[in-house]
């Protein structure tokens, strides 16, 4: 039986940077929102949300990003789990990051290997403690690649 458990992280990185680390999460999340992006990293299982107009499955390797404000929910059913990693970013710092106003993803689901390793550097330094050097940038450059 594979280990489970969550770990969250409140950084004073990025107008503060939170996070979520959950391994074999199995816990269905109902309809809620955030004032953040939520931008996660699957890392095994398929993470399913359900979104106001559709059902969105994202497999690992891959990014699910939710919008300020978007209702959604995060149904597990049969057993399922999934092990992720999700950043809560708020607007005004991927606004400012990225020089771009306004910003909404309408692909909620990103498959792009190079943004995920990136993301998951960033993650393995939050996870790891590091004094945040250098974070700012690097995440700044990542994000501009979303």
């Amino acid at each position: 039986m594979k280990s489970s458990g969550s770990k969250f992280y409140k950084t004073p990185l990025f107008d503060g940077l939170e996070a979520l680390e959950a391994a074999n999460h199995k816990t269905s999340f109902p309809a809620h929102f955030h004032p953040t992006f939520n931008i996660t990293l699957v890392y095994d299982g398929v993470f399913q949300s359900r979104l106001k107009d559709r059902d969105v499955s994202a497999a690992p390797g891959s990014i699910l990003i939710t919008n300020p404000l978007e209702i959604h929910s995060n149904p597990f059913e049969n057993g399922n789990s999934v092990s992720f990693f999700t950043f809560y970013l708020s607007p005004d710092f991927l606004n400012h990051g990225d020089n771009r106003k306004g910003i909404v993803f309408n692909d909620s689901v990103i498959d792009d290997a190079r943004l995920f390793n990136q993301l998951h550097t960033l993650a393995q330094q939050i996870k790891s403690g590091g004094d945040g050097a250098n974070y700012e940038q690097k995440f700044a450059e990542t994000l501009h690649l979303l």
